[in-house]
């Protein structure tokens, strides 16, 4: 298959995604949440009106990131908590990994980071080619604050023991 050929294929397949997205939006509209039994199902969100607007704004414009909407956000966000910058990104995975890259987190470095945890937590560690430390947990599941010292070396630089970031010295 040509170049040409796969970039026409490519836009077709798009074009066909963003079609199968808008009618999951108008699905959306047509529920009645107000009929709901009580229950309340953790795969199905809750969305009004303004939201699938702005998303079907976003997806009719064809710019996911990078574009106006993102910048709105993020020139609004910055003001809101007073920072210089804000960035928006995927998710709580790939803004932990840019902390850690703002905070000079390097190969050789060590988090020290509960052991019960999820991969998300352990992933941006990696991503930086930094070394996670487990720690074992206490009986509000919790990193144990009284075993942190027995692992921290030279080569430790933070602490991953969400939602705080901490970096040593």
């Amino acid at each position: 298959m040509e170049t040409e050929d796969r970039i026409k294929n490519s836009f077709q397949n798009l074009k066909k995604d963003i079609e199968s997205i808008k009618k999951s939006i108008d699905s959306l509209k047509k529920d009645d949440f107000s009929k709901s039994d009580g229950r309340i199902f953790t795969s199905k969100p809750s969305v009004n009106s303004d939201m699938l607007d702005a998303v079907k704004e976003v997806f009719e414009s064809g710019i996911f990131s990078n574009g106006e909407k993102s910048k709105d956000f993020e020139e609004s966000f910055a003001k809101f908590t007073g920072a210089k910058y804000a960035i928006a990104v995927s998710n709580g995975t790939a803004a932990i990994e840019i902390v850690l890259q703002a905070l000079g987190i390097k190969e050789g470095d060590e988090i020290i980071v509960p052991s019960y945890t999820t991969m998300p937590s352990i992933e941006p560690i990696i991503g930086v080619d930094a070394k996670p430390v487990f720690v074992d947990i206490d009986e509000f599941f919790t990193i144990n604050p009284k075993k942190i010292e027995r692992v921290i070396t030279k080569k430790t630089k933070g602490n991953n023991s969400s939602p705080f970031i901490w970096k040593l010295g």
